[in-house]
């Protein structure tokens, strides 16, 4: 009788986490809940320890419906690949703000306060990243072409990639101009 009644509490606790991850995904916008599994699995480990479990569920939902949040406001497009780093490593941290409405409306009224200001300190770290050993990389004006280093990578074999630094380099490059033409 207990081995039944242990089963079927465990069948339970797993429908209830099927439930748990598909109303965090919803809330995510999300398709996959990376790092929900860690949670469960440090959870279940630690069960003595049910503050600690909350706190990094909590943790893993708030950041990924901040993530959500930037993404679908547009907040992102005005960010250089240096700003995303910092923005996500500030979720990283354990001074992740929580999700709630006054949080939303105070971290969005001050981003949109400061759009012009993000926007234009992502220009200067396009700048800042470019080679200035090339002397068509002016910092005043674009020339006709400007030089960027370790844009590619290549594979032993003789394969050339776009390197994962290389492409957030050109997307800081191109999202100005984006920007200003309205696409």
């Amino acid at each position: 009788a207990q081995r039944n009644e242990g089963i079927a509490l465990f069948m339970q606790a797993m429908e209830c986490l099927a439930t748990a991850r598909r109303i965090l995904l919803d809330a995510s916008g999300d398709i996959f809940l990376y790092g929900f599994e860690d949670c469960v699995t440090d959870s279940v480990r630690c069960m003595d320890k049910p503050e600690e479990a909350k706190k990094n569920i909590t943790r893993l939902a708030d950041r990924k419906i901040w993530d959500r949040l930037m993404t679908d406001t547009g907040m992102y497009t005005f960010m250089s690949s240096c700003q995303r780093d910092e923005w996500n490593s500030q979720l990283m941290s354990d001074t992740c703000p929580e999700i709630t409405l006054d949080n939303v409306l105070a971290t969005f009224r001050h981003l949109n306060a400061s759009k012009m200001q993000t926007f234009e300190q992502g220009l200067i770290d396009v700048y800042r990243k470019l080679s200035w050993d090339y002397r068509t990389n002016n910092p005043c004006r674009l020339g006709k072409k400007i030089i960027i280093e370790n844009l590619l990578y290549r594979w032993s074999n003789g394969r050339v990639t776009l390197d994962c630094s290389g492409r957030e380099a050109l997307d800081d490059l191109v999202r100005p101009f984006y920007l200003l033409e309205g696409r």
